[in-house]
């Protein structure tokens, strides 16, 4: 039972629309009538600027990151709280189940899961990036580039 509450507050974890705030609260914009209309870091980069985006991406991986701890050490529920957490980025009850696409917040899950390979796969990411100036994630490479 104590396992389904974890599970849970990992969604309205997730949920909190990190963007909406931050966009509202330090900049007096609602980055969903701006630029692509979502509340995600990348919006907000285009729209707030660096600073604002980075928070953003911050925030977000930080709710990942944080709800995946509650469902330790369980495996099983450590990665449902992760799925949870992200269907609450990407579904917040507090939009109207309208919000993120659930990139930062599905890295801060995995990298709590399995830190390794987030950074492998962002080495993969660089590599391809470096050697044919080709992009797999175009819309998130002012963070990773900003590292």
């Amino acid at each position: 039972m104590e396992s389904i509450l974890w599970i849970v507050l990992a969604y309205f974890i997730g949920a909190i629309p990190s963007g909406y705030i931050i966009g509202r609260v330090f900049y007096g914009v609602n980055l969903k009538k701006v630029g692509s209309g979502n509340i995600g870091a990348t919006n907000a980069y285009r729209e707030l600027g660096v600073k604002a985006g980075l928070a953003v991406f911050i925030c977000d991986f930080m709710k990942g990151f944080i709800a995946v701890h509650l469902g330790m050490p369980d495996p099983v529920i450590v990665l449902l709280c992760a799925v949870f957490a992200i269907i609450g980025n990407d579904w917040s009850v507090f939009l109207h189940f309208k919000s993120g696409k659930g990139v930062a917040c599905g890295v801060g899950a995995f990298t709590y899961i399995c830190a390794p390979a987030v950074l492998a796969a962002f080495l993969v990411w660089l590599a391809i990036f470096k050697l044919f100036r080709w992009d797999l994630f175009w819309p998130h490479r002012w963070y990773l580039l900003s590292c």
